[in-house]
């Protein structure tokens, strides 16, 4: 599926997420449905032109996969590729 950038004030919130280095609700899509995942974020960075965030426990997610953190809900895409 190709990468569609998210929008940039909801980057802000996983930046800011980041930043405060507490335990997030993040849950995001995948192949077998939407997960729920209680972890730190430790990274965002960008391969390929898709973007992803590195969770504590390892895990790496697609932004555009993600549904929402502490509630904060993704609502839309960038139109910039």
């Amino acid at each position: 599926m190709k990468y569609q950038p998210i929008d940039c004030n909801f980057y802000d919130i996983l930046e800011a997420t980041a930043v405060q280095k507490s335990i997030a609700e993040i849950v995001f899509s995948s192949e077998v449905g939407n997960q729920t995942v209680n972890s730190r974020v430790l990274d965002l960075f960008t391969k390929n032109k898709e973007e992803f965030m590195v969770l504590e426990n390892n895990l790496t997610i697609r932004l555009d996969q993600i549904v929402s953190v502490n509630g904060e809900v993704l609502k839309g895409f960038c139109g910039i590729a």
